[in-house]
């Protein structure tokens, strides 16, 4: 039974037996573990909005799943009240902490607190709430407050990290190396990690740029470069092995069509059944030269790669013309290169 939640294929008896309330009129589709984490931050079912007893049921929920993963750890996130004076921050890496609620504070003030908890420096900070991004001033130049942006109690703030801002960029180059788990499959049915760019107009999704858009010879501003397998002999038996994989894509940046305003970068497992996290010793890289100067520059990008077939790393915003933002997400997902309508839910629910 696959679980509307999360996507995932799960057994019967990881899914509630009964609807979370007398007034539910619909079949229970959503697994122990989406239930919990939705009613830690809702009071309502998540497919007929009917107001439920929710810290009864997360109780309930958590109990079943030490029972059915006793090796597992339950989340000790508190339930969030109607009364609570409290906002969760949320890392895109999974980091999360419980900070202070009050609609005067100041976002300034935010930042700092993050600062000393997630250890994110302050001007690499960008704070999201709603989709709606949280600047340090108002419009007219005062500094901004939780009230301003209508942020109530109990609400998440996602919080990205900003690794740089790029003006003036000629190509930008996305790549992955990584120890192959093809061991596991055998020659005849390798896996390897895939590099997505997908392009988007706002939150219209546009294009996606991988492997396969080479071969079609589609784009005239992306060079992708897939599929290189490094040989190295077994130890034991001295037999030449696939062992080592990388894969880059290049994005003529000042090519872009004008109306492109964010380029996420994403990797996944070709084969639909492979979760990321078998792949070991994971570097990603993302390089880029500016106009006219072919000196070039690197960030090493930290990766866990996640038990998902798919990781969104990283995105390009577009602050204006020719200058783009760098943003940190790390958000795992379902999909991969052959199911991108997974792809597209995440980024529409998460980023």
């Amino acid at each position: 039974m696959i679980c509307r939640g999360c996507g995932i294929q799960k057994l019967s008896r990881e899914f509630p037996d009964e609807p979370l309330s007398d007034r539910c009129k619909h079949t229970v589709d959503r697994c122990y573990r989406c239930m919990v984490k939705h009613l830690r931050e809702s009071d309502k079912c998540p497919v007929c909005t009917v107001i439920v007893r929710r810290e009864e049921l997360v109780k309930e929920y958590d109990a079943k799943l030490v029972t059915l993963f006793p090796w597992q750890k339950p989340t000790s996130s508190p339930v969030v009240g109607r009364s609570s004076r409290t906002l969760t921050v949320m890392g895109f890496g999974g980091d999360n902490v419980t900070i202070r609620y009050s609609p005067d504070r100041f976002i300034s003030d935010i930042k700092t607190e993050i600062q000393k908890k997630l250890s994110i420096t302050i001007p690499h900070q960008r704070l999201f709430c709603n989709k709606e991004y949280l600047k340090e001033r108002t419009s007219v130049g005062r500094q901004a407050t939780l009230e301003d942006y209508n942020v109530k109690p109990g609400s998440t703030i996602d919080v990205a990290k900003s690794f740089y801002q790029l003006a003036s960029i000629g190509s930008v180059v996305f790549e992955v190396q990584y120890r192959n788990p093809c061991k596991r499959y055998g020659h005849n049915h390798q896996d390897f990690i895939d590099i997505s760019a997908m392009l988007y107009q706002e939150k219209q999704h546009v294009k996606n740029y991988d492997h396969s858009c080479k071969a079609r010879q589609e784009s005239r501003f992306t060079d992708h470069a897939g599929g290189v397998i490094y040989f190295e002999p077994d130890r034991q038996t001295g037999v030449m092995s696939e062992d080592y994989g990388r894969q880059s894509i290049t994005i003529q940046m000042s090519a872009l069509p004008d109306n492109i305003t964010s380029v996420f970068f994403v990797l996944s497992a070709w084969q639909d059944n492979s979760l990321l996290s078998e792949f070991t010793s994971p570097e990603v890289n993302l390089s880029y030269t500016k106009t006219g100067n072919i000196a070039e520059q690197c960030e090493k990008i930290y990766t866990k790669l996640p038990k998902k077939n798919a990781l969104i790393v990283c995105r390009l915003d577009k602050l204006s013309t020719n200058q783009w933002e760098l943003l940190e997400t790390q958000v795992a997902s379902s999909g991969n290169i052959r199911d991108y309508p997974q792809l597209y839910q995440t980024i529409q629910d998460k980023l």
